[in-house]
């Protein structure tokens, strides 16, 4: 286990993979450095390079997976069994409320750097922002800037929804999409301070598997959790914006059966509480399960899905959100008409020219397939 950077030439490998002397030197700088109130060091040890063909590169190497299978192999087959369900949701349980026993100070991700200790100092990178940026769209979330409030993250997370719209070629289909895009925009703007508890802005914060999905996990043929895979994606995020996974009844998020959901939901919020008398978990002096079950009472659930959602967070937006203020705007075309301008300045020439952008790329798209 181990891992190395091209730049700086360090390298890091777990100090059970190290040389007896080096694992004593480790042992007596950890408890020296704990002794007298110092932060001590990870597990991983830093070195410099001694492989003599150099990589070249970037590496990361973590460990082989021998127990179990991919949880997504049987779970359209078989998650309607119950048995199988009370298993999983146990253990998932127990790794949420582990997770969340320990607050922490900021909303960002955690990083090792290069003398092997543990900060929290990156910026709370999830799989949709590595997305974007890899569409090159321009996102004003420096990598070293971490976020105190939930309201300056939620913010910020708009802002990137807002440059995918401004400069993804292919955002809307046409004007009319457009406009419907820019409303729903607008309005989770306007919002978003009704699905976040003031008392709860400023923490706690604790840290989310936000790439958690049947691939990523792996079990045994009851469906007890082996192995948790993807770690990468794990930051430090608000409490509230921790849910229930989505994935419950084996539909896209955006098809989602209310009624059927809920009643999945609702099992597995069950066995959460269970879990959380039994460990005596709890993140700080909050009840996660009491958390949990007013986000889905508040559709804070819906609101903290259209975040991490480039491409769903309008149809979510109307059909999960709007509906809790006003049902009847979606047929309003006043509603549109007027909502659309506070989206920015200069949003009707913005929104002409977007539609030009649109014709451009699949003119671009057809010469490519042409050549």
């Amino acid at each position: 286990m181990g891992s190395g950077y091209q730049q700086g030439n360090v390298y890091f490998t777990a100090v059970e993979n190290m040389s007896f002397f080096t694992r004593c030197i480790h042992s007596l700088r950890c408890r020296l450095l704990a002794f007298f109130g110092y932060q001590t060091p990870t597990r991983y040890v830093p070195h410099p390079n001694r492989i003599p063909h150099d990589l070249g590169t970037g590496y990361l190497l973590i460990d082989f997976i021998e127990d179990g299978q991919m949880l997504s192999n049987t779970w359209s087959e078989k998650h309607g069994e119950e048995r199988l369900r009370k298993n999983l949701f146990r253990d998932l349980s127990k790794i949420l409320l582990s997770l969340a026993r320990v607050p922490l100070p900021r909303i960002g991700s955690f990083v090792i750097d290069a003398g092997g200790y543990l900060s929290l100092s990156n910026r709370p990178l999830s799989s949709e922002i590595h997305e974007l940026e890899n569409e090159h769209i321009p996102l004003d979330m420096p990598r070293s800037f971490t976020y105190s409030t939930v309201d300056s993250y939620v913010v910020d997370l708009l802002a990137c929804h807002d440059s995918r719209m401004q400069h993804q070629p292919n955002a809307a289909m046409d004007l009319k999409d457009c406009i419907y895009q820019v409303t729903a925009l607008t309005m989770m703007k306007t919002i978003f301070a009704h699905f976040f508890q003031r008392e709860l802005r400023r923490g706690p914060f604790i840290l989310q598997l936000t790439d958690l999905h049947p691939s990523n996990i792996f079990v045994d043929d009851n469906w007890n959790i082996k192995c948790v895979i993807d770690l990468e994606w794990a930051c430090s995020r608000p409490i509230e914006m921790l849910h229930p996974p989505t994935w419950l009844t084996n539909q896209p998020v955006d098809k989602i059966d209310l009624e059927l959901y809920n009643k999945v939901r609702e099992e597995f919020m069950g066995i959460l509480r269970d879990q959380e008398e039994v460990l005596h978990a709890k993140a700080g002096h909050i009840s996660l399960s009491s958390v949990m079950e007013n986000g889905w009472k508040t559709r804070t659930f819906w609101y903290s899905i259209c975040l991490r959602s480039p491409l769903g967070i309008h149809q979510l937006f109307y059909d999960r959100i709007q509906t809790r203020f006003a049902e009847g705007h979606i047929d309003d075309g006043d509603f549109f008409r007027i909502t659309m301008n506070y989206w920015r300045e200069g949003a009707i020439p913005f929104m002409h020219e977007k539609v030009k952008d649109k014709e451009k790329y699949d003119l671009q798209l057809q010469e490519a397939f042409q050549a």
